[in-house]
């Protein structure tokens, strides 16, 4: 066997066992919340029960409010994903495109504002939505992230590689800013917008500490927090608080595989101009 060779096949070995020990967590989850209550402690421990009890899963869905808390993270994650996609792509087109004065100052500063801890802004931002009277609503969840400085980033780096000559032959036809980030940009950066819209839904359909902070009442409760309550309100059925986390993580995942292709096409272009 050549050099080559052997360095490939010991980079796919790594590769395998670093997928699966990133799959280990979701094994145990699914083969947990499929399990009895006695099955669960046992030890030692089971992949596969004697009993499948899928049951565990209609518990769930009859016995917690599983579906509205569903339908309010699902609400919350896709406004936030449109919101940002339509603010991060046209101020990365303006970044992109446009030359004007202070610019790379202005982007510098946007890059450090991700660069903050969530936990050190958490009170300015708990106190603006207060203030906008918008605690203990849906939209004291989206309101603080219309604008993402990540979604900036990626998206700038993405448009750079547009070639700028589209650009020049699109003002000198008549063209508006508008349009061209309408009817050009935006129709090149499929995977780009892909790329930034799944991390956004994935990211806010996980979120926990800020619902948790501004929910209000269990109306409102995102997924994530009403699992968080569950554990404290339900030590004896672990059983189902597992069954609930693995409903929660179907939609992403589902989410994810289709959009792999523009996922791996869009981190690829965005981070290497």
């Amino acid at each position: 066997m050549s050099r080559n060779k052997s360095v490939e096949l010991m980079r796919y070995c790594f590769v395998i066992v670093l997928a699966a020990l990133f799959l280990v967590p979701f094994v145990w989850m699914a083969s947990q919340s499929i399990k009895g209550i006695g099955d669960y402690f046992r030890l030692p421990p089971e992949l596969i029960p004697d009993r499948i009890r899928w049951d565990n899963y209609t518990k769930m869905v009859s016995n917690y409010p599983i579906i509205p808390a569903a339908l309010n993270s699902l609400f919350v994650a896709v406004a936030v994903t449109l919101i940002q996609l339509l603010t991060a792509s046209m101020a990365g087109f303006a970044f992109a495109t446009l030359r004007f004065r202070g610019s790379r100052m202005t982007f510098v500063m946007l890059l450090t504002q991700s660069m903050l801890p969530v936990a050190v802004v958490l009170v300015p931002m708990f106190q603006v939505v207060q203030y906008l009277g918008l605690v203990g609503s849906l939209w004291g969840m989206i309101i603080p992230f219309v604008f993402t400085a990540f979604g900036t980033f990626l998206l700038t780096q993405y448009f750079l590689g547009v070639p700028r000559e589209i650009f020049e032959a699109a003002r000198v036809d008549g063209a508006s800013y508008f349009l061209i980030w309408w009817r050009v940009y935006l129709p090149l950066a499929p995977a780009g917008l892909a790329t930034l819209g799944a991390l956004c839904f994935v990211y806010y359909w996980n979120s926990l500490m800020w619902p948790l902070l501004v929910s209000g009442g269990p109306e409102n409760h995102t997924l994530p927090v009403m699992l968080a309550q569950m554990i404290g309100m339900s030590a004896s059925s672990p059983h189902l608080v597992m069954a609930g986390a693995a409903i929660a993580v179907f939609v992403p995942l589902c989410l994810f595989l289709s959009l792999q292709r523009f996922f791996v096409a869009g981190v690829t272009s965005g981070s290497v101009k």
